[in-house]
Order: structure tokens, then sequence, then C-alpha cells
């Protein structure tokens, strides 16, 4: 589709979009491909698209009343989002669920094709909660993979409540590395 008023949201590098909005939604068809819904009040919602997609959802001003989370056992899978195309992205932020003061510790991976997997966050020696800010070198992401790697929760689970990208608030420092080439992005292993 061809939109001059929004024009203002992207940045093009070299054919490629650098999304200012977050591409992490439903509404974007981005979409969860692993991890299992917990949805909280379940009388609340019918729609199992709702449920499945939970991080998804943009309504941050219920989080902790009528949204469920997602999750996955600690030493057992992950949760993965596929976003609808590649975005060159250089930062995330995520939502611990951390009701009863649990922390957690985790890994994210970024993928073009599914198949090669680049580390960008190792956060797993660190007692992590509630709001995380990631930053870190710009690159084409199509699919997300968060591994929770230890837990504090009493079912050894890793809880994730909400995920965007790329991060909607200012971030505290910036990498500069310098742009790399396309067939670099493309064929690096």
């Amino acid at each position: 589709m061809y939109n001059t008023d929004k024009l203002h949201l992207v940045e093009i590098k070299n054919g490629l979009v650098a999304p200012k909005y977050n591409v992490a939604l439903t509404s974007m068809d981005a979409a969860v491909t692993k991890g299992t819904p917990n949805w909280i009040i379940y009388e609340m919602e019918n729609s199992l698209d709702k449920i499945k997609n939970n991080i998804l959802y943009d309504n941050n001003k219920n989080w902790f009343f009528d949204r469920g989370y997602t999750y996955h056992e600690v030493n057992s899978g992950y949760i993965e989002v596929q976003l609808a195309q590649p975005y060159l992205l250089s930062s995330m932020r995520m939502l611990l669920w951390d009701d009863n003061n649990d922390t957690y510790g985790y890994t994210v991976q970024v993928s073009v094709n599914h198949e090669d997997w680049d580390l960008i966050i190792d956060k797993s020696n660190k007692p992590c909660r509630s709001w995380q800010l990631l930053q870190f070198e710009q690159r084409l992401v199509v699919y997300i993979r968060i591994t929770g790697v230890h837990s504090s929760h009493p079912n050894n689970t890793f809880n994730l409540k909400y995920l965007e990208a790329p991060a909607q608030v200012s971030l505290a420092f910036i990498i500069k590395k310098p742009w790399k080439s396309i067939s670099w992005l493309l064929n690096r292993k």
C-alpha cells in the first residue's frame, strides 16, 4: 500500500524498511508461533487468536488485569514471534510477568530465514524482571526467539507479558556501528 501520510514513520535504508512504530502487533500481521498462552481471565476473552497472540496486543492500560501472558518451561522450549516481513530493527522492549517478584534469565535470538539464528541479547546470568529495554546492532529481523534460561517462578516457567519492536520509548544509549551492506546482512552466518 502506498501512503505518503505516514511516510515520516518509516525510514528506508537500501530498500529495506526501518520502522519507527511497533511492528510486533497483530494489527501489523505479527504472530506468536511458539509458546503457551495463559489468559488470566478466560471469561473475558473467547477469541483464540487473541489468547494465542496476547503478548502482541497494544492495550497497555489493562496488562495486569485482563491480559494473559505467554510462557514456556525453562530448559524446554522458547517463545517465538514472526513478523509480517523483514524489518531493519535495532531495539525491542518486553515486559516480563513478575507478579510474585519473579526474576528471569533469558536470551534473545533473531533470524530472517528461520534457519540461521543470531544471538542479540544474553541476559542468562542476570536476575531480570519487569520492563526490559533491548538494544542491539541494526539488522534484518523476521523471527524473534526468546528463551528463558532460569526462573524464580515456582513452576520454573519463563513468563512474557508484552513484546514490541522497535522499542517505543527513548533509548538510554545508542550503539554506533557503521551500516553494513545488504549482502553482508543476507549472507552472514
